[in-house]
């Protein structure tokens, strides 16, 4: 198990935390990620529980990439804003996944990206502004609960794509 708590980490080589194959649980916390030259956090294929808490990532590629990720994994009263790709990229995961009170703004893809993902999932109190991309299903990705949300943007509701029956409109 480890922590990595109170850091800012500017203009990373490579992602600004690099969590990808990790076996154990984990926790980011009260950590700021500016400007890293892939994605903010990547967890890629974790099978373990991990945490995002109090996170702000800004100009990533994506904001947390937890591409086909297993277990169970938390993002809470995080901020992901300016993602060249999706503030969190869940896409082919069969992890149980939990978004809460947390912020995506200004991703030019998805605001979540979940397409083929198979695992149970919940967004609450938590909102997506001014993303590239529309909420869509995606096939294989169960319905999840999607609560308390807002989302919106002058290019039309941008919210969670690939993540079952959602309708952010």
């Amino acid at each position: 198990q480890w922590t990595v708590e109170g850091v800012t980490v500017r203009d990373a080589y490579a992602s600004g935390i690099a969590a990808r194959y990790t076996d154990g649980a984990w926790t980011v916390r009260d950590t700021t990620l500016q400007g890293p030259a892939s994605d903010g956090i990547d967890a890629s294929q974790s099978v373990s529980g991990w945490e995002a808490d109090n996170v702000t990532v800004s100009n990533a590629d994506n904001g947390i990439r937890a591409f086909n990720t297993s277990g169970a994994w938390t993002v809470s009263d995080s901020r992901l804003r300016n993602s060249s790709g999706a503030g969190i990229d869940v896409s082919r995961s069969s992890a149980t996944w939990t978004v809460v009170a947390s912020t995506v703004r200004n991703s030019s893809d998805a605001g979540i990206d979940a397409a083929f993902s198979s695992g149970a999932w919940t967004v609450r109190e938590s909102a997506f502004v001014y993303n590239g991309v529309r909420g869509a299903a995606q096939s294989g990705t169960p319905a999840g609960e999607a609560t308390r949300d807002c989302a919106g943007s002058g290019r039309g509701p941008p919210g969670v794509t690939g993540a079952g029956r959602v309708d952010a409109s």
